[in-house]
């Protein structure tokens, strides 16, 4: 059942040799049992293509780090925690001890212990920038970090590049305001978020935009190809452009959306229903986009059955 999963999930995994994987296995069954390292493979295959030096080594050096019981409960929140070298891991908690002292160390850890996979050299220097844009405002630093971590494993050129495009599109008070808000737009290089402005506001308006990025800083994580296709593809569903624009003011995050996976539900339900009659349920049901595989088929399949039904009903009145 877990290969199932695994290759069903990552099929790639079938390229890793025997071996390697059968290593991976047996490190994991013997660090933390069977039961366990099945819940862990299966959540992160990755793990069946690390040495099993690594693993363990890097097991060692989180025990050590946090004490067995919590580091057990990190493994099994974060398995990529222990992919990673061990002398990096070290480095890596040297480097945030340094930072921030042990207590908001640990508590970073906790929140997010995949932040031991990166250099120290690359926690460094995103403190640097991050110490450049808070004007050296720690407390600000610390709490921005606190709420995502993974800004400190970005290179210090994507964090400035990040933020000069902010800057440059907001101006320096809103582009505060909105790191704050959500830090992980700090992750995103340059040509993504200058990218994802201009195509936004292509479709929306400058001010229009503002006010969407505003109300969800992640649209400017987007490739603005993504932002192009998913906003055809809603237009599609919704039968006009303007449809299609009013849905993404009122839930921006429909512009991450694959427009494969949206125009995969539409065809569907297109080809059984009609276009027309389609396109008045995706009014109805905007948010059935955003759902899962499973459940969009789900959706797909009850709305197909009870519109067949009712068809048959008003036949036999």
């Amino acid at each position: 059942e877990v290969a199932r999963k695994l290759t069903s999930k990552s099929p790639g995994i079938l390229r890793t040799p025997p071996e390697t994987v059968s290593g991976a296995v047996s490190v994991f069954q013997d660090l933390f049992g069977y039961e366990m390292a099945g819940a862990l493979i299966t959540k992160c295959s990755a793990c069946l293509t690390s040495p099993p030096s690594t693993v363990r080594g890097a097991w060692n050096v989180l025990k050590t780090l946090v004490g067995e019981a919590d580091a057990y409960n990190l493994v099994l929140k974060t398995p990529m925690a222990i992919l990673s070298p061990g002398t990096t891991m070290q480095g890596a908690f040297d480097c945030l001890e340094q930072l921030l002292g042990i207590e908001i160390t640990t508590k970073l850890l906790r929140k997010n212990p995949g932040i031991l996979r990166a250099p120290r050299e690359t926690i460094n220097g995103s403190w640097s920038a991050l110490h450049e844009i808070m004007s050296g405002d720690k407390d600000s630093i610390v709490s921005l970090v606190l709420r995502c971590p993974e800004v400190l494993r970005s290179p210090s050129r994507t964090v400035r590049g990040a933020w000069e495009a902010l800057v440059h599109i907001l101006g320096k008070e809103r582009a505060l305001e909105l790191i704050t808000q959500n830090p992980a737009v700090l992750r995103s290089p340059q040509k993504t978020v200058q990218g994802a402005w201009r195509t936004l506001s292509s479709i929306l308006g400058g001010n229009t935009t503002i006010g969407l990025v505003q109300k969800n800083p992640d649209v400017l994580r987007t490739p603005s190809k993504t932002i192009r296709e998913a906003h055809s593809a809603l237009s599609l569903c919704y039968g006009s452009e303007q449809m299609a624009e009013q849905l993404i003011c009122r839930s921006p995050s429909m512009v991450r959306v694959s427009s494969e996976r949206i125009l995969q539900v539409y065809h569907r339900l297109a080809d059984v229903l009609g276009e027309t009659e389609a396109q008045r349920e995706f009014l109805k049901y905007p948010s059935v986009f955003k759902l899962g595989r499973a459940a969009q088929t789900a959706w797909v399949d009850d709305l197909i059955k009870f519109k067949a039904a009712d068809d048959e009903d008003r036949r036999l009145a």
